[in-house]
């Protein structure tokens, strides 16, 4: 008895339809991926705005952070060390006091269309 195997035509047809399948859902992937960053971007901004406020109730006289790795040092660690650098997600982070009434922190995409296509401000 003879065991036969997939011919050279058959072969092709299957990753024919393995490619096709994948082209199919690479854009969805992609569009996912996008949307998982920016629902990211959107909650590290609030946990920068969370950890500016905490920041500043514990300072005397009250006063927001320098920058971003205030917030993350051993001593206060209110963010993580990957949010403190200013890049996370797909997003870079971008940090300025404004006075010690406030500040102002901007998450654009790092690679605009496909990690993210929004830009976030709080």
């Amino acid at each position: 008895m003879r065991v036969r195997g997939l011919s050279l035509i058959e072969l092709m047809i299957v990753i024919a339809i393995v490619i096709i399948a994948v082209m199919i859902g690479m854009p969805r992937f992609i569009e996912m991926k996008k949307y998982r960053n920016e629902l990211a971007a959107r909650n590290n901004l609030e946990k920068i705005y969370q950890a500016c406020e905490r920041y500043k109730e514990i300072m005397s006289p009250p006063d927001y952070p320098e920058d971003l790795k205030m917030l993350a040092t051993d001593y206060y660690k209110f963010i993580d060390t990957f949010l403190g650098s200013g890049m996370k997600d797909g997003y870079r982070y971008e940090y300025k006091k404004i006075g010690a009434s406030g500040f102002q922190c901007i998450a654009t995409p790092l690679k605009k269309g496909i990690t993210g296509d929004a830009v976030f401000l709080v």
